[in-house]
C-alpha cells in the first residue's frame, strides 16, 4: 500500500512539471509553423526559448513567452550569402 501511495504521490508531481518542460517547446514549434506558413522557409530563421532575465530589448525580438513568463521565443532573421 505504502508503494502505491508514493508512486501516485511521485506522479501527481512530475507529470505537471513534464507538462511545463515541453510547454516552450510547444510554444515555439506553434509560432515557428505560423512563420512558415507567412511564406518564410525554415532555414531563414531561427527560434530560441531565452530565460526572461538574459533578454537584451534593444537587440532581441521576442514573438512569444512560455511558463508563466519565465522564459521568451526570440527570434532572429539568418542572413544567407
Amino acid at each position: 500500500m505504502k508503494k502505491i501511495f508514493l508512486l501516485s504521490l511521485l506522479l501527481c508531481f512530475a507529470v505537471p512539471r513534464m507538462a511545463l518542460a515541453s510547454s516552450c517547446d510547444d510554444v515555439k514549434k506553434n509560432i515557428s509553423e505560423k512563420i512558415v506558413k507567412n511564406g518564410v522557409s525554415l532555414d531563414a530563421f531561427k527560434l530560441e526559448i531565452v530565460p526572461t532575465e538574459q533578454i537584451d530589448v534593444t537587440k532581441d525580438e521576442v514573438v512569444g513567452h512560455c511558463q508563466n513568463d519565465k522564459f521568451k521565443i526570440v527570434y532572429t532573421r539568418l542572413l544567407h550569402q
